[in-house]
């Protein structure tokens, strides 16, 4: 019995084949020795898994025999991303609740520091970041440069996934540490004062009309900046009154 896997078995994931792939697992026993060989790296370049190829793919009956044949959900790529980080960053959405279901970490980050949520805020896959959030994704956890993915959300104008942010406890306050942006945060990188961005944020707080519904715009570009970042300053000061004391 071969000790490698051929290429044909990744080539045919791609096509939604699991012939190869079964015939591989033929004769196995789940274990030790076959975990080790489905988390082995396929090509030197991209060190990808037959997992995170499955997740590239959209794969998720691949996703789901591989899980039940003992893949872990742990390996990465050469950037270290893992199949979780790459369901989300493609917007598998199957997958993405196979590898949760399978426990996989939701906060595991890339060389770079980015994680699922992060990437799935950033691309506004809002069924991506409420699945994370459902799993219990650290909603502050930062990027190597400090950027949290409410920053980024609201950086790319994505309003829906900024709301979800905030209401599972997204920091309006935690700052950047880049060394050109150091000490922004997503209300007013440039604000002159704490005590003033709080007046705001109390203000537009106070005249806010009822909600129906998103605006329109609010899938990205300046436009939906600038309304995310208005739902931060919403959600902060409703936040900020909610904790005040009576």
């Amino acid at each position: 019995m071969s000790g490698a896997i051929s290429p044909t078995v990744p080539a045919d994931l791609r096509q939604g084949n699991l012939g190869s792939l079964r015939a591989l697992l033929a004769g196995r026993t789940r274990g030790t020795a076959l975990t080790a060989l489905l988390d082995a790296r396929l090509a030197p370049e991209s060190q990808f898994t037959l997992l995170t190829c499955a997740a590239w793919w959209g794969q998720a009956d691949a996703v789901r025999l591989l899980l039940e044949s003992g893949a872990s959900t742990g390996p990465t790529t050469r950037r270290g991303s893992t199949a979780l980080y790459i369901a989300c960053q493609k917007d598998q959405l199957d997958c993405v609740r196979l590898l949760l279901g399978a426990n996989a970490d939701a906060d595991q980050a890339n060389e770079d520091g980015v994680t699922p949520l992060y990437i799935a805020c950033q691309k506004g896959y809002l069924e991506c970041v409420r699945l994370l959030l459902g799993a219990s994704a650290a909603v502050n956890q930062a990027r190597g440069d400090g950027v949290t993915p409410l920053y980024i959300a609201c950086q790319e104008g994505q309003l829906e996934c900024a709301q979800l942010l905030l209401e599972a406890g997204g920091a309006v306050d935690q700052a950047t540490n880049d060394i050109l942006e150091y000490g922004r945060t997503i209300c007013f990188p440039s604000c002159p004062s704490r005590s003033r961005l709080r007046a705001e944020q109390r203000e537009a707080h106070r005249r806010r009309p009822p909600r129906r519904g998103c605006a329109p715009g609010g899938g990205g570009g300046s436009g939906g900046r600038l309304q995310a970042r208005g739902a931060v300053r919403r959600g902060a000061a409703s936040a900020e009154q909610r904790n005040s004391p009576h």
